[in-house]
């Protein structure tokens, strides 16, 4: 089953969500190294962190998904048929 966060009450979102929001990869990989996976944070449109990374240019939040093992995100179409490359190389500036 797809995650939502739009239907959860915020008290009850993952760990692992929290700690990429707030761009708390320290945190993140702990939980990574706990048995939290990347994976598991899709949301129900199919969107993932690596698809706002991608579009929004963050580096850091990009190389932390990269780093760490997360096909199916990697793979993934978004609410707008996107992968997460895709939305890279859109925003890639000549």
């Amino acid at each position: 089953m797809a995650f939502d966060p739009c239907t959860m009450d915020p008290d009850d979102l993952p760990p692992l969500w929290i700690a990429l929001s707030d761009r708390d990869f320290d945190s993140a990989a702990k939980l990574i190294a706990a048995g939290a996976e990347l994976d598991d944070i899709i949301e129900e449109d199919g969107s993932t962190f690596l698809h706002i990374a991608a579009e929004g240019d963050y580096h850091k939040t990009v190389d932390f998904f990269l780093n760490h093992h997360c096909p199916k995100t990697l793979e993934q179409f978004d609410y707008v048929h996107k992968t997460p490359l895709i939305w890279a190389a859109s925003k890639r500036k000549y």
